[in-house]
């Protein structure tokens, strides 16, 4: 799917949803609702939060016949509701989808969902509710598992202690760039380094 996505760089923007959803246009197909996850992720993206909000919404339905879309059209969900300022629907959906991809043993999904809602309860003044929670996600091992969902969970840690011990942010901010550099995990490094320039800020 991604690599279709990929492939619509070359068009228009704003036909990138489109690409993916007109390759995959019967909802009978297996992977009509993986290609409608990625096609509301694409329109997410775009800025299209009610577009994205409305496909994946209706590809809700059927979904469980597919091993990711009852996870990623969550997520895709709830990444629109917090673009749109709905911290609570966030919240709520980004719990859901840690739920699924628990349910499914998508272990690394369940911990990105975690870190997402831990990310929108620090937004909304509630850092040590999001503290909590990533606590859990290291406790119960899912980061263990994978060095990608380690470094990313040191990332918003990180990020998250900005708000209220900025030494021990940049510790914890400091071990996650290296973390992500030997995972080889660029989005992390460019987190981190973003968090540690605030700190210095």
């Amino acid at each position: 799917l991604w690599g279709v996505v990929h492939q619509a760089h070359t068009q228009e923007v704003g036909t990138l949803a489109e690409v993916v959803l007109d390759r995959w246009p019967d909802r009978d197909d297996p992977w009509w609702h993986d290609a409608a996850a990625t096609a509301a992720t694409c329109r997410y993206m775009l800025g299209d939060h009610a577009g994205a909000i409305a496909l994946a919404e209706s590809a809700l339905d059927g979904a469980d016949r597919s091993p990711f879309a009852p996870v990623t059209l969550r997520r895709a969900i709830a990444q629109a509701r917090r673009a749109d300022g709905d911290t609570d629907a966030a919240i709520e959906w980004f719990t859901a989808a840690a739920d699924a991809a628990r349910r499914l043993g998508l272990s690394s999904l369940a911990v990105e969902a975690d870190l997402a809602r831990a990310q929108v309860l620090a937004d909304i003044g509630k850092p040590d509710e999001a503290l909590a929670l990533i606590a859990e996600v290291r406790d119960d091992g899912a980061t263990a598992t994978s060095a990608l969902s380690d470094a990313w969970c040191g990332v918003i840690e990180g990020s998250v202690l900005l708000r209220v011990d900025r030494e021990r942010a940049e510790r914890v901010l400091d071990d996650a760039v290296e973390a992500s550099r030997g995972a080889g995990y660029v989005a992390g490094v460019h987190t981190a380094l973003r968090a540690l320039a605030l700190a210095a800020l």
